[in-house]
């Protein structure tokens, strides 16, 4: 049977594998293909390609809607996205934010949102596109998907993210305190001081304001409204079928509830310099994180555990547990693909060669003929181009280890921050120092290929 076929066949049955929920009652075909293709890749057997090829088959059908349009292309975007092909979960994106522009607003957001978010995970250029993407998405949530987009690539425009932190703090709560917390954490209840009416859109403007809170060093406020937020993201996930946060993927809500409770640790951390409570934070963002992945052995879910894991890591080495930390870190550098074992042999071999020609100069005796100076002259520029050979090797294990985290579905800048937390590790812990070099080496190579935002 083919899968059509089968979607076809389910047509009663609700599969809540994290689906997008419907904008209106019933079961239409593009609803039975979207459960399909999420139950296809986040089921027990997962399969992206046959979610995407349902998704495909969904497009080709004449006469579609521009909300089912779009409703199709975010799905698949999710698809890509898990499997860590972000180029095409960027195209799938803004094909979707094409169908619904200035036509639905809620699947316009999540359209753009879910476009910005590839484009900054690939880094470099693409961070440029997906501000460019901010900067000319103007309905409904533009300042909220602005301001997150200009704290994420450390922009300098530090005016204008003011300017919308306070329009979206008036319009959250009523206010023109900046250090504003005031939010309910019931999504389907609006503030009575609140102009923004959507929900999807309030959640959203709620995560953006809490991390230029937290950039700007409000670190209390930025706090208490990362875990709002999270906790209305946990509200908005406990009923599948609930039509405040329709057309809303569940693996979406769940990235933003980790998200909320990632931010909170660490500015709960700086507020407070407690790591127990930043940890008990922590376990709650890996709980969600690991709730918006798939379980497959092909899928890049994994790698949404990075970020919290190399905080737990760290948490872990400040709380004298550095056991457990090196095997959090360890676990947290498998999953991008960071071996340095290639450049660990590297940095052995040249410090061997190092010992070797040190040894060889202290035995050598000062020659007192010209044939034995020309002798030792041929010497050093041989162990000059031994040595000059041992660099190279080192540098070509560098840029391997680079190039084979590339594409593993995180930000360059974040396994930097991996690798360095590693590093300070390592230095501190007997008969690590290769290791630890190798840690040294790889961390400012990887923030190099992070771009601007990094």
């Amino acid at each position: 049977q083919s899968p059509l076929f089968k979607c076809c066949k389910g047509a009663l049955l609700r599969l809540n594998y994290g689906g997008s929920r419907r904008t209106y009652s019933g079961i239409s075909m593009v609803d039975q293909m979207i459960d399909y293709a999420y139950s296809s890749y986040k089921g027990d057997s997962p399969s992206h390609d046959v979610a995407s090829d349902v998704l495909g088959s969904g497009l080709n059908i004449p006469g579609l809607s521009p909300p089912d349009v779009a409703r199709l292309h975010i799905c698949r975007a999710e698809v890509e996205s898990d499997r860590g092909r972000w180029k095409s979960a960027a195209q799938s994106s803004l094909e979707g934010l094409s169908a619904v522009k200035n036509k639905v607003p809620r699947l316009e957001l999540l359209s753009a949102i879910l476009a910005v978010r590839a484009l900054l995970v690939q880094g470099g250029k693409n961070e440029q596109e997906a501000l460019k993407i901010a900067m000319r998405y103007n309905n409904i949530g533009s300042r909220a998907l602005l301001l997150q987009t200009l704290v994420y690539t450390s922009s300098s425009e530090l005016d204008l993210m003011q300017q919308l932190a306070w329009e979206l703090v008036r319009d959250l709560d009523g206010s023109s305190d900046l250090d504003s917390t005031v939010m309910t954490s019931a999504p389907s209840t609006i503030s009575t001081n609140s102009q923004i009416q959507d929900s999807f859109d309030r959640l959203v403007s709620q995560l953006a304001l809490a991390a230029w809170q937290a950039q700007s060093g409000r670190f209390n406020a930025a706090s208490i409204r990362f875990g709002l937020a999270a906790e209305a993201a946990i509200e908005a996930r406990k009923d599948p079928n609930a039509t405040a946060y329709a057309g809303v993927p569940l693996s979406v809500l769940a990235e933003i509830e980790a998200e909320g409770y990632i931010g909170k640790a660490q500015a709960q951390c700086l507020v407070e310099a407690e790591f127990s409570a930043m940890e008990e934070t922590l376990g709650q963002a890996l709980s969600a994180a690991e709730a918006a992945g798939s379980k497959g052995p092909r899928s890049q879910g994994n790698t949404r555990l990075v970020a919290t894991l190399t905080l737990i890591g760290y948490t872990y080495a400040r709380s004298a547990r550095v056991t457990f930390a090196e095997g959090i870190f360890r676990k947290a550098a498998t999953l991008i693909n960071l071996d340095i074992q290639h450049l660990l042999n590297a940095l052995t071999a040249s410090e061997i060669g190092h010992i070797r020609r040190k040894l060889e100069a202290a035995k050598a005796t000062k020659p007192s003929e010209s044939s034995a100076d020309v002798s030792n002259k041929e010497a050093m520029m041989e162990e000059q181009d031994d040595a000059a050979l041992e660099a190279a090797a080192v540098a070509a294990a560098t840029n391997q280890l680079v190039l084979n985290s590339e594409g593993s579905g995180v930000h360059m800048s974040l396994a930097a921050a991996l690798g360095w937390r590693f590093f300070q590790l390592l230095s501190a812990l007997p008969n690590r120092g290769n290791e630890a070099k190798a840690w040294e080496i790889a961390a400012p190579a990887l923030l190099g290929r992070g771009g601007d935002g990094a």
